[in-house]
């Protein structure tokens, strides 16, 4: 089996550039944090080296930005309430 090779980054900002452009990260909650991991494709990379120079919809970013931060926030919520049980 070949297994995919990913990327975790804890940056909410990039991640949701990546989002808007297509590649949806999967969330893993940590003690202490919500890590975004990606697939390391092709396509991740044009898309982290493209990132700092892009020209996006502002509209559709922000809403990419708020869906990731309410995701982050009830992974992060859910890991909390499970610690204090």
């Amino acid at each position: 089996m070949n297994k995919i090779k990913t990327i975790p980054t804890s940056d909410l900002y990039f991640s949701a550039y990546a989002s808007f452009r297509g590649i949806h990260p999967k969330l893993e909650r940590t003690r202490n944090q919500v890590l975004f991991i990606f697939p390391l494709t092709d396509e991740f990379n044009i898309v982290s080296q493209e990132y700092h120079d892009a020209q996006v919809d502002l509209g559709a970013y922000v809403s990419e930005l708020r869906k990731l931060k309410a995701q982050m926030f009830a992974e992060r919520d859910h890991v909390q309430n499970s610690i204090d049980r």
